[in-house]
């Protein structure tokens, strides 16, 4: 668990917020392959990078495949290069039901979401050797786009407070999020429902979620860069 992404279960988001256009160069300044979709051959890279991200949890090449056969969502990968990956995504339209699960850190949810199609950035995840070179960054275009070509008109992330100075609190702020409730117990919830162990906490992980939100709009995600 880390400022870029979720070890949860998919419908549960930690993610860095992306820029909705892509960067002008097709790998985001990266130096390396841009994003593409994932595929089965995947599994055993991803599995790997999450694991180190977010520590190793039993249920996870399960977990990988539901991602890639669930429509709802997409999956992608950024490759190394080398045959390997340095980042993973997933992204989806929300349900209902999904939604009423964020509302379990703030009530404000639901009439800010009341008539929009919303989305949520569910996993964003960088190799720490590969953090702060542009792979979260073209990661998240791609994720934005396939969410905009969706029709999602309102976005949800959840930030993960783990003392880190490598939160997304502040990416997510400067791509024109606003704060839409926080909770203390809404990882520990979700841990009970993976069996996974938070790596900060060494049990039950008592680390706040922030809960974001973003409609479409102009402003201040257009002059970060990150707008749509």
């Amino acid at each position: 668990m880390t400022a870029h992404g979720t070890p949860l279960d998919g419908d549960a988001e930690r993610a860095r917020p992306p820029r909705d256009e892509g960067p002008t160069d097709a790998d985001g300044g990266t130096g390396r392959p841009p994003p593409r979709r994932a595929t089965p051959a995947d599994r055993a890279a991803v599995c790997d990078l999450l694991g180190r991200v977010f520590g190793p949890r039993d249920d996870q090449e399960a977990l990988f495949d539901l991602w890639l056969r669930d429509t709802a969502r997409s999956v992608f990968v950024a490759p190394d290069g080398r045959g390997g990956v340095v980042g993973a995504g997933v992204c989806a339209s929300l349900s209902a039901e999904q939604l009423a699960r964020y509302g379990d850190i703030t009530p404000a949810l639901a009439p800010w979401a009341a008539d929009e199609i919303c989305g949520g950035l569910q996993l964003l995840a960088v190799a720490p050797e590969a953090r702060r070179q542009g792979v979260g960054r073209a990661l998240g275009a791609a994720l934005f786009r396939d969410l905009r070509a969706r029709g999602v008109s309102a976005l949800v992330g959840v930030s993960w407070q783990n003392g880190s100075a490598a939160t997304s609190a502040p990416l997510f702020e400067a791509a024109g999020f606003a704060v839409l409730g926080c909770s203390s117990t809404f990882y520990a919830e979700e841990q009970a429902r993976s069996g996974q162990v938070c790596a900060r906490c060494a049990g039950p992980c008592s680390c706040v979620a922030l809960l974001y939100g973003r409609k479409r709009s102009t402003g201040a995600a257009e002059a970060a860069g990150v707008g749509d």
